[in-house]
């Protein structure tokens, strides 16, 4: 599904159908990082790749939206678990990535 969003969003960057094609593209990239964290690693090769600075910017504030909004229900039910679980991934042998 994760890939879907990326693959799609990567159509719509590469051919531009309309004028703001960025904010379509930054809204599937968002679809995409709500199924699968690791994609947020795509998010500065695609808004770098723009030229002017506003639309940068933009790509930047918009490709999280749909990821934040669907983290707001658990993280004010049970934020504690939310953040040890989602932010704080043990990769085992006492490495841990993100907030203890």
């Amino acid at each position: 599904m994760a890939v879907f969003f990326v693959l799609l969003a990567w159509f719509f960057y590469k051919f531009h159908y309309s004028r703001f094609h960025y904010i379509l593209t930054a809204f599937l990239l968002s679809f995409s990082i709500a199924t699968k964290h690791f994609t947020i690693m795509l998010v500065p090769v695609f808004a770098l790749s723009y030229k002017k600075i506003s639309k940068q910017m933009m790509f930047f504030s918009i490709s999280p939206i749909i990821f934040v909004l669907t983290l707001m229900p658990h993280y004010f039910i049970a934020g504690d678990k939310l953040v040890k679980n989602v932010f704080g991934y043990n990769l085992g042998a006492g490495y841990r990535v993100g907030p203890v």
